[in-house]
This record gives C-alpha cells, sequence and structure tokens, in this order.
C-alpha cells in the first residue's frame, strides 16, 4: 500500500503537468496537445533538472552500496535483484545526461517544445529511477535474526495421565461394538 502511494504522488503532478489528449484527424493520424506545461522559465528548468540529476546520482549510489553489501554477503538472489535495478538505474542516468546537455543547449534553451520536451523526460527518468531505488531495498529486506539466549521451556498440564502412553504394561482397551447384520440374506 505505501509502494502504490508513493507512486501515485509521485505520478500526479506529472500527470496534471502534462495531459495528453490524442484526438483521431481524418487521415487516422492522432494529433496530440498537452493541455498544461509546466510555468517555469529555462533558468528554473536547468536548476530543477540539475536537481533531479543529483537525487540520481544519491539513488545510485545508495543502490550500488547495496549491491556490495549482497556481493559481500555473497547472496545470489539478492545480488541478482539489485544488480537488475542498478543496470537499469545506470541506464537512466545516462539519458538524464544527454536530457541535462540538451536543456544547457542554447538551441533548445530558446525552443519551448524541445526544452518542455526534455524536462518532462527528466521529470519521468527521476521517478522512475525514485521507484527503482525503493525496489533495490525490497530486494534486500530484512533478515530474521534472533540475538541472546534461546531456550525452549515446556509447562505440562497437570490434567494430562502421568503414565507413560508407549509403555507395554498398559493393557490396550477394547470396545465392544456388536456387529451389524448382514445387509442381504444369504443364498
Amino acid at each position: 500500500m505505501q509502494r502504490l502511494s508513493k507512486w501515485i504522488s509521485r505520478t500526479l503532478p506529472l500527470l496534471l503537468a502534462g495531459v495528453a489528449l490524442a484526438a483521431p484527424d481524418g487521415d487516422g493520424k492522432a494529433d496530440l496537445q498537452f493541455t498544461k506545461q509546466a510555468n517555469l522559465s529555462p533558468q528554473e528548468i536547468v536548476a530543477q533538472a540539475r536537481a533531479y540529476r543529483t537525487k540520481m546520482d544519491d539513488a545510485q549510489r545508495y543502490v550500488a552500496s547495496l549491491h556490495a553489501d549482497a556481493l559481500k554477503k555473497k547472496d545470489v538472489i539478492k545480488l541478482n535483484c539489485v544488480g537488475d535495478k542498478l543496470t537499469q538505474i545506470k541506464g537512466h542516468c545516462d539519458l538524464a545526461d544527454k536530457s541535462l546537455t540538451q536543456l544547457t543547449d542554447p538551441n533548445i534553451r530558446l525552443d519551448e517544445g524541445g526544452r518542455q520536451h526534455e524536462f518532462t523526460r527528466m521529470t519521468i527518468l527521476d521517478q522512475k529511477v525514485s521507484g527503482l531505488r525503493d525496489e533495490a531495498q525490497g530486494c534486500i529486506g530484512e533478515d530474521i535474526t534472533f540475538f541472546g539466549d534461546q531456550r525452549v521451556t515446556i509447562d505440562i498440564d497437570p490434567s494430562i495421565m502421568a503414565a507413560d502412553p508407549t509403555s507395554t504394561d498398559i493393557t490396550p482397551q477394547v470396545d465392544t461394538v456388536p456387529r451389524p447384520t448382514e445387509a442381504s440374506p444369504a443364498t
């Protein structure tokens, strides 16, 4: 439930910022129109994109540390799970670097559509990396360990018979059940 609420809280602003409506034209192609764009200046967009990229680097370092711990413990299952998330995060970070380079390009800074596209891409990549970080943390889980003195205590109800039921001294009780009558007469 917590993972769902995190996903909704990350996705809802994106949906509100860039809802696309598809309406087919007469030639069968869809015409995409954005109803709302981010109301940030070009400088604010670049600053926010850099903040996203820094957050992605932090997530990558954290998942890399989880990967190193799993490697140190020689836990193959956790290592594979975290390794998969780390690989995906690295790929998303590479795409984020390309988007950040595009956002700082003077030609893109003048192009409103291109700037919005790259910023939306950075926002989505940030959300994906954040989700992968949470998934990597879920791969590790928590070990179940017990510390301290471990004892087993057995309490026996005094109403239970004291004699050993497996001893040979006890004669079995046989219930005398009358034999049922035959269902059909003998022929």
